[in-house]
């Protein structure tokens, strides 16, 4: 159990680190738009997967929600404009892109919400049965 709770740690510490350097990265390539969007993200998918991580250990099997996969796809549909200077729709001025990232980063809050809601009770379970 120890060398499995180590290996969750290495695995946590390893995600700040490249959170870390993608905020620096979007921070210097795109100005200071996007920070928030981006450190949402990142912490929303670590609270989520502590949550999975809880209910795995107590036998139950969490399985991928609509709202998350609504979340990852608007989120991947913004990158990818952003990354390619949000063309077609630069030309007559729509910014197609930002509509993309806010509407991913809204997502995620209802995710990670909706995460916790349906798995209060798996959370808590073992401060309950002390």
């Amino acid at each position: 159990m120890s060398e499995s709770i180590d290996l969750i740690l290495l695995i946590a510490i390893c995600i700040v680190m490249l959170a870390i350097h993608i905020i620096a990265y979007a921070h210097i390539h795109f100005g200071e738009n996007g920070d928030e969007q981006i450190s949402l993200a990142i912490v929303r998918d670590i609270i989520v997967d502590a949550i999975r991580m809880i209910c795995a250990n107590n036998g139950k099997v969490q399985a991928a929600k609509l709202s998350g996969k609504i979340k990852t796809a608007t989120l991947m549909i913004g990158i990818i404009l952003t990354f390619f200077y949000n063309l077609p729709f630069q030309i007559w001025g729509y910014r197609v892109s930002d509509f993309f990232l806010y509407f991913g980063t809204i997502m995620s809050i209802v995710s990670m919400c909706e995460y916790y809601y349906l798995n209060k009770k798996m959370i808590f379970l073992e401060f309950e049965e002390k």
